[in-house]
């Protein structure tokens, strides 16, 4: 079960991330992605799921500023009543925003349509 505190940090996140008020970099660590702030930084990433081989859990960890991990929760941590209707759907959803953010989706594919023109 995932603190209070914790889901309240993921809603706010997701909030944020949908927005577009958060600035995601790509991670040094494997298919993952931060965002960093004064003391913190936050990376999500996807990890082979514990209960269901072959799918991915997606996670979000809390580092401090030496880099050490301090808290982490993965949506299979989660219970549907802490993001509805599916904390899988809703954590996947960061991460492909995130992803689509620190990566530069967009403006890539508004330049490619650029180019391509009519």
């Amino acid at each position: 079960m995932a603190d209070a505190k914790l889901v309240l940090l993921i809603q706010k996140m997701m909030d944020k991330t949908a927005t577009g008020q958060l600035h995601w970099e790509v991670a040094a660590q494997k298919d993952g992605f931060q965002v960093s702030f004064t003391d913190y930084s936050i990376i999500l990433s996807g990890r082979a799921s514990r209960g269901m081989p072959g799918n991915l859990e997606y996670v979000l960890s809390v580092y401090n500023s030496q880099g050490q991990l301090i808290d982490e929760v993965g949506d299979e941590d989660l219970k549907p009543a802490d993001l509805p209707p599916s904390p899988y759907n809703q954590m996947k959803a960061m991460y492909n925003s995130a992803r689509r953010i620190a990566l530069g989706v967009d403006a890539a594919i508004n330049k490619l349509l650029e180019e391509i023109g009519d």
